[in-house]
């Protein structure tokens, strides 16, 4: 097996770049928002339709999508470019969970 070997599931994605996950043949679920692989590859906004999909949004610079629901608003940079925990994509941090702050310039939210 190697990196571009099919998956038999059109959902799940081999992880890119992770030496481990080809050991064990590690599979991922692609395209929910969630960074299963470590790498984002399994939310590379290429496989992933753009990020179409309403449980997902692109991430700011473009390369991999972020689940609504689980990654976006959460404190954690997930997109690795901060625009998943930026204030103004986080309802201005409105939240219960986070409160607003400045981080490099950036309004964003923190756990």
């Amino acid at each position: 097996d190697s990196p571009d070997s099919p998956v038999p599931w059109p959902e799940l994605t081999k992880c890119k770049g992770q030496s481990w996950a080809w050991k064990w043949d590690y599979c991922a679920k692609s395209c929910d928002g969630k960074n299963d692989c470590g790498d984002r590859s399994d939310e590379e906004a290429g496989m992933c339709q753009n990020c179409q999909h309403s449980s997902v949004e692109m991430c700011q610079d473009g390369k991999s999508c972020i689940g609504l629901s689980s990654g976006k608003c959460d404190g954690d940079d997930d997109c690795g470019d901060l625009s998943d925990e930026w204030a103004e994509r986080c309802n201005n941090c409105s939240e219960g969970n986070v409160f607003r702050c400045t981080e490099n310039g950036i309004d964003r939210c923190q756990p």
